[in-house]
């Protein structure tokens, strides 16, 4: 007598079969939702980052040394003593306590304090005139007007390109000519 249908084994196979293909599918998706996560945090890196550099763009009487009437133009970034905005190894001078929008320091304050709200552990960690290819900062006798500006935010996950020595921080590194 012959029987119809599928045996055991047969169901077994087709359903392990199904099970290791919805695994993929499943792990596809967790994958898939970090990426567009780092992608969502580095473009609000990018808006931050411009955001700070606006606020240095529209206050260059306290940027630069050299500035109009006296001189043709702007030129010549103020080093870290001289500077309201950063020290000379970089770190900012501004903070997040001192949001303030009435002021220079207190509007770069108010950029810190989105940049702590919407990065989880965001930090700006350098500021400061720099034309080295490591975006390291210039010295005393610095002459330009290229500045550079460094945002460091964790994730959850490894961060990819990763120029840190722990890999769930990414930072974000941008230099501009003022």
């Amino acid at each position: 007598m012959k029987q119809q249908g599928f045996s055991l084994v047969e169901v077994l196979v087709t359903l392990l079969l199904t099970a290791i293909g919805l695994l993929g599918m499943v792990a596809m998706q967790v994958k898939s939702f970090e990426y567009q996560q780092e992608a969502a945090d580095q473009n609000t890196a990018v808006e931050l980052a411009n955001e700070l550099i606006e606020v240095f763009r529209a206050h260059r009487d306290e940027v630069y040394v050299n500035k109009p009437p006296e001189h043709y133009g702007y030129s010549r970034l103020k080093t870290g003593a001289d500077s309201p905005f950063y020290n000379q190894g970089g770190t900012p001078k501004f903070s997040s306590s001192a949001c303030d929008r009435t002021t220079a320091v207190g509007q770069a304050g108010c950029i810190l304090k989105e940049i702590e709200e919407r990065l989880m552990g965001g930090k700006v960690t350098r500021v400061c005139p720099s034309f080295a290819d490591n975006y390291g900062c210039a010295g005393v006798g610095y002459q330009g007007s290229t500045l550079v500006v460094r945002l460091e935010w964790e994730t959850r996950a490894d961060c990819p390109e990763n120029e840190n020595t722990h890999n769930n921080a990414c930072t974000y590194t941008v230099r501009v000519e003022l």
